[in-house]
């Protein structure tokens, strides 16, 4: 009989797979749904970290043939460390060595208390664009361990959040790697003492509130950021070139998702805001979206078909052109209906 010791009821964050049922896109990033799944498993307040944030868009031509030339930048109004804490839960850093990671990672586990491990991607099997090619750190949730296999029992982004599990072998060598700097592992507890509730007009006044603050204390650098887009066009038969903008056009993609997520959760809070929220917002987020999606397709084809002809190209360039002017009406639209909006 294996001799087990897990979280039985520990779920992945869910509210993306939800509203996007055909690609399980994480929240903003692999940190940000990886808080989330530990706030949700303490039944915890999960607004809290899905309204800290604004998204940027970023440009740098200096990097074209390197990586980081084109982003969606997601830049947190608090530490997520802090976020956590004031919604009662609390991160302990260790720092085992290969001798004591295995007891570290039961120890945490017999408490009830979930893990996060930092692993290099260049050891992850699976991994397309990391594994035996580059080095990349990246945050993997623990919630078991099976002494009789010896193996880690662990949810990630990978398997799209289905739950598996690997040889403990290879998490060692994957967050031990020196280029980690670590091993990096946070232990998530819980006080045993409920935050004060609220009733549901004073959350959705002070979310709301915390929403337009964030937005309009950034609203100048978000309108200097929509340029970047014009920047990528402009660069595209370059960037192109290059398969690693790929994975860059996924990101913004589920980036945007994420940002659709927070809008839905947002006026999920006042119902009131919902008719206006699709009238106005909701379908140009949409066509956003897919444009993102279909610039992706044929980037994709053109460079695994090894064939960049001119007119695909041109179409990428045309979509982005087009993008640029949809989220320079969707920027403003917000901006509007937030400076309408009554406290």
């Amino acid at each position: 009989m294996d001799n087990v010791v897990s979280l039985p009821d520990f779920e992945y964050f869910k509210g993306m797979k939800k509203m996007f049922p055909q690609s399980n896109h994480p929240f903003l990033d692999c940190i940000h749904n990886s808080l989330l799944t530990i706030a949700a498993n303490y039944h915890k307040d999960t607004f809290s970290i899905i309204n800290n944030f604004v998204t940027i868009y970023r440009f740098d031509e200096n990097k074209i043939k390197d990586r980081g030339y084109f982003k969606l930048e997601v830049v947190s109004v608090k530490r997520l460390d802090q976020v956590l804490g004031e919604i009662g839960i609390t991160i302990n850093h260790f720092s085992p060595d290969a001798s004591t990671l295995k007891s570290q990672i039961i120890t945490s586990l017999y408490k009830g208390n979930p893990v996060a491990i930092y692993i290099d991607l260049y050891y992850q099997r699976g991994r397309e664009f990391y594994y035996l090619k580059q080095h990349g750190p990246h945050p993997v949730l623990v919630y078991g361990y099976n002494s009789t296999s010896n193996e880690v029992y662990i949810v990630d982004d990978i398997t799209e959040y289905k739950k598996y599990s690997v040889p403990f072998e290879d998490i060692k060598q994957a967050c031990l790697s020196e280029d980690i700097k670590g091993p990096l592992f946070l232990e998530f507890v819980s006080d045993s003492v409920d935050l004060d509730t609220q009733n549901s007009l004073d959350i959705y006044k002070e979310s709301f509130k915390n929403y337009k603050d964030h937005m309009l204390n950034y609203q100048d650098e978000i309108m200097q950021g929509i340029q970047s887009i014009s920047s990528l066009a402009d660069y595209y038969e370059d960037i192109i070139k290059n398969e690693d903008i790929i994975e860059t056009l996924s990101s913004t993609i589920y980036r945007k998702c994420s940002e659709k997520y927070r809008l839905s959760a947002l006026y999920d809070l006042n119902p009131t805001l919902l008719d206006k929220t699709n009238e106005f917002i909701n379908p140009l987020v949409d066509e956003i979206i897919t444009d993102w999606t279909y610039l992706r397709a044929i980037t994709t084809k053109a460079i695994f078909s090894q064939t960049l002809h001119y007119e695909s190209v041109s179409k990428c360039v045309r979509i982005i052109k087009g993008l640029h002017k949809k989220e320079l009406e969707l920027t403003e639209r917000i901006f509007n209906w937030l400076t309408e909006a009554i406290d």
